[in-house]
């Protein structure tokens, strides 16, 4: 449906209002064809505002070698232009299933990261944070302790500095409130708490800055 609709009404006739939502559920809904269409879009189109929210929604599927090949065509300037690339990061950093492949990508390619974005710039700093904003654990502090700090002796760039303590906090606050949160889902939705089986297993806190954070009994 999102194929037709789309290859039927260019993006300039659908509505301002609702374009975003519309390519982020075609691909969501979609397979690799409706991907594969929005991206063919994405180099036809003539604003740039559009593009950002096309390629946003690309960052939606779950095909990881769609995934990688975002991430490797906005690196290397090849059809996704690399002034997107923080566009790429900020969606993957959001959705847990992708906020691990967006780690490793950076692990791997962190030469090649520095060589385009030097260690010193904001925009080196916004990528590393915004994917490690999301960290919450003691395994994955000392990921990137032992990345930045052990391995690149990094330790005293603000950006790895920030990192390691917004996962700190991020790990006390599930420590402190994780129990509560339970016990108030329990007492104030209980059918629900018992019937459906995530609620148990699964929740997620939104911080005011921006921070979104998981966690598992």
């Amino acid at each position: 449906m999102f194929h037709i609709c789309c290859s039927l009404c260019p993006e300039e006739l659908l509505p301002v209002s609702l374009r975003r939502l519309i390519f982020r559920v075609g691909v969501w809904r979609g397979g690799y064809a409706e991907w594969s269409f929005l991206l063919q879009q994405y180099q036809l189109s003539q604003s740039g505002k559009d593009q950002v929210s096309m390629l946003a929604a690309l960052c939606r599927t779950n095909n990881h070698t769609s995934i990688l090949w975002l991430l490797n065509s906005s690196l290397q300037n090849h059809i996704i232009k690399t002034q997107d690339f923080k566009v790429v990061v900020d969606q993957l950093a959001f959705r847990p299933k992708t906020n691990q492949m967006l780690w490793r990508f950076i692990q791997q390619n962190w030469d090649q990261l520095v060589s385009k974005f030097p260690l010193g710039s904001v925009y080196l700093s916004d990528i590393v944070t915004a994917t490690t904003s999301h960290f919450n654990c003691t395994q994955k502090y000392n990921e990137v302790y032992d990345f930045f700090v052990t391995q690149r002796s990094l330790g005293h760039l603000s950006f790895v500095q920030q990192s390691l303590e917004m996962i700190e906090s991020n790990t006390r606050w599930l420590q402190a409130n994780t129990k509560a949160i339970h016990t108030w889902l329990q007492q104030t939705y209980p059918v629900a708490y018992t019937a459906y089986p995530l609620c148990r297993k699964e929740v997620t806190y939104r911080f005011k800055w921006g921070t979104t954070i998981r966690f598992r009994v």
